[in-house]
């Protein structure tokens, strides 16, 4: 028997064999895929968040608790139409004047006009006559180098309010407020070719009140002489 007549049944043998092979491999895959039909799902419309901003909750602060006032205060205060204070912010500010000395005032207040200042003068003699320690003071800028603004009972200070100027050319003369400076109190003279000549050297910062009280002279008062001679 010849060399081909042996070698062709077998090749025939190992193609017979791969051919089962595949086949058996093919249906083994297509039997674990899922044939069932697919039903499509309903699209969803995609919703944009929404930028409207919800109410944020304000815890409110808590209040600062109310301090009671002093029976004195009460008693200064009750006709006063200007500021009463008896803050100790407030009555620091004005325990100290450009001297060494140093002194606490109980109250603080801040006259509106002339009729303020009576209805002050007033209740401090009524307070006087309750026991209290009751005096007035009266403050312009402060600038006093004697301590003469400083006191442990009633302060009045007229730069908040009372700091008005009128001049009169025709009269050569001028009225004022003690809380007015004295820089603005010299702009509004020489506006009529006018001047208090013995201003002292603190004019920048100084008031007419304080001016006044302690008839206050200048680098001109040898020429024009003192305050007082033009009050």
């Amino acid at each position: 028997m010849s060399n081909f007549s042996i070698i062709l049944p077998a090749l025939l043998g190992c193609y017979a064999i791969t051919i089962v092979v595949v086949f058996g491999l093919v249906r083994e895959v297509w039997r674990s895929l899922d044939h069932t039909p697919r039903v499509k799902e309903p699209r969803t419309k995609k919703t944009k968040p929404s930028t409207e901003q919800k109410p944020k909750q304000v815890t409110p602060a808590p209040s600062a608790p109310s301090v009671p006032h002093s029976p004195f205060y009460t008693l200064i205060q009750r006709d006063m139409r200007g500021e009463v204070e008896e803050s100790d912010e407030e009555r620091k500010k004005y325990s100290r004047d450009t001297s060494l000395f140093t002194k606490m005032p109980q109250l603080v207040v801040y006259p509106k006009d002339a009729d303020d200042v009576s209805t002050l003068v007033r209740s401090a003699r009524e307070a006087r006559r309750q026991g209290f320690n009751a005096s007035v003071t009266a403050r312009s800028a402060g600038t006093d180098m004697s301590g003469g603004p400083l006191t442990d009972s009633i302060v009045a200070v007229f730069t908040r309010h009372m700091h008005n100027v009128s001049v009169s050319k025709e009269e050569g003369s001028a009225r004022t407020q003690p809380g007015a400076y004295y820089r603005d109190f010299e702009k509004e003279t020489l506006k009529q070719d006018l001047i208090l000549p013995s201003f002292p050297a603190s004019r920048e910062i100084c008031a007419l009140g304080g001016i006044i009280n302690n008839d206050s002279g200048g680098e001109r008062t040898l020429e024009y002489g003192k305050t007082r001679k033009y009050v």
